[in-house]
């Protein structure tokens, strides 16, 4: 096996590899445009094919074909099917139906015909290579990220237009007929990119055009793709215009909705029978104001209170008497604590800062601290991994810290990019006359990194 792996190992195959891992962990959650999903696709298919065809030595050109008639079935939507079951019985796995995603089968031949026989080899161990192409064949089929409604989530659209169907992946939603309209509960939402924050503000954002992502996704399966705003005419032709009551017989509950054209609007109530379960109000498909939570004998246990969709105070009852309550931070309550962190940061910086001066200036050349080339080295590799994991555990006292594996990974390429030859410029010139004169400077780049983070975070949610 690692013979046979060892003809991936150039420079080719690398490029990319590399560019399928940086596509699909970093250029897709920043611009997730329309070259994004190209330039996955075309990687993926050079990876896939080349990586087989060493695998399997004289298959290549079985390879190449099947290839591109799994590739064509895969992006039609025959394929949907299969990915419904897939998903609800082992992992979910995600594609979006668009037919000029077939322009990547362009790869193939090239690499077929014009595959240059003599490749310079790269000095990489061939079973961690293979480690990592099997790794981006999982990667690439990571499931889009979803946005869940713990309150339930209606929209009325006529029936007979467009062919609504029951969907379990990406989104989760139910299609229930009501003479000439049809209503559609709503679990889950696939959304574009995972939010800085999953909070009620964010949740609002997509229950503000919750109708045309619907649509969106509806029509997806058949082949239609757009922005959210190619599907407003069609939602229009949908819509019904003015207030609409709706009495819906779900399997073990009732629930009274209130329409306002395609979204909730008014008052909400569930119940089995005479025992009311749930009861609150909608304003334009979100929630609103004071919503109540009913035991099985009437009595409440829970009251939320909204303000503009976001959830400021919760109240727990035991037989039907106060027992606690807990105010919310709405994301305006967020921006305004970052603004604070930001200034306690600043802070520190400027005390570090103060005290790197006053060494500086007490030091003398003649009692700077001499180190081995070799130490001055191990100082540089390892200096850069310490603020890392100081700047992260400085990070972990913040309330709302952004923070992803990935992220990680970009944040540790930046840290060595930049404080590498920061610390070889101090470990010159700054006079240090004992190695703990080191910890202001790795203190002061720590804190410069969060204050960066937290800058820029804050830059994003109060966008």
């Amino acid at each position: 096996m690692k013979d046979r792996l060892r003809s991936i190992n150039n420079i080719p195959f690398v490029f990319f590899l590399a560019l399928l891992l940086l596509n699909d962990f970093f250029l897709k959650a920043v611009y997730h445009n329309v070259l994004t999903g190209k330039l996955s696709d075309v990687c993926g298919l050079f990876v896939f094919v080349t990586f087989w065809s060493a695998i399997l030595p004289g298959r290549k050109q079985a390879i190449i074909f099947s290839t591109a008639l799994m590739f064509i079935v895969w992006k039609s939507p025959y394929s949907q099917g299969f990915i419904d079951f897939f998903s609800r019985t082992l992992y979910p796995i995600h594609r979006t139906v668009d037919i000029t995603d077939l322009n990547a089968l362009l790869i193939l031949p090239i690499i077929f015909f014009n595959w240059p026989r003599n490749i310079v080899q790269l000095k990489v161990n061939p079973l961690l290579l293979g480690f990592i192409t099997l790794f981006a064949f999982c990667a690439t089929s990571v499931p889009e990220p979803r946005q869940k409604f713990v309150q339930p989530q209606y929209i009325l659209f006529k029936s007979g237009i467009v062919n609504f169907s029951d969907s379990d992946y990406p989104s989760n939603y139910r299609v229930y007929d009501h003479d000439s309209l049809i209503v559609i509960g709503i679990q889950e939402i696939e959304i574009d990119i995972h939010p800085p924050i999953d909070d009620d503000f964010h949740k609002s954002q997509i229950l503000a055009d919750l109708d045309l992502r619907l649509l969106k996704e509806a029509l997806d399966r058949e082949g239609v793709s757009g922005k959210l705003s190619y599907y407003e005419s069609i939602r229009d032709s949908l819509k019904i215009h003015g207030k609409t009551a709706v009495t819906l017989n779900l399997d073990s509950v009732i629930d009274e909705l209130n329409f306002k054209d395609t979204r909730l609007d008014g008052r909400f109530r569930r119940h089995s029978g005479d025992q009311l379960i749930i009861e609150g109000t909608f304003k334009n498909g979100i929630e609103d104001s004071t919503w109540t939570f009913y035991d099985r004998n009437n009595q409440i246990v829970a009251r939320k209170y909204f303000q503009d969709g976001e959830l400021i105070r919760t109240e727990q009852f035991e037989n039907s008497s106060l027992i606690a309550s807990e105010d919310h931070d709405i994301r305006d309550d967020i921006i305004t604590k970052k603004y604070f962190h930001l200034a306690l940061l600043g802070v520190c910086i400027l005390l570090m800062l103060t005290k790197l001066i006053s060494n500086y200036r007490r030091s003398q050349q003649k009692d700077a601290l001499q180190l081995s080339v070799l130490s001055g080295m191990a100082c540089v590799f390892l200096l850069p991994l310490l603020v890392l994991t100081i700047a992260n555990i400085i990070s972990s006292f913040i309330p709302n810290a952004y923070w992803t594996f990935f992220g990680i990974v970009r944040e540790a390429f930046l840290i060595y990019v930049v404080t590498a030859p920061l610390f070889l410029l101090v470990l010159i010139f700054m006079k240090l006359r004992s190695p703990l004169e080191l910890i202001p400077y790795i203190l002061l780049f720590s804190l410069t990194v969060v204050f960066i983070e937290e800058w820029s975070f804050l830059k994003v949610i109060a966008h």
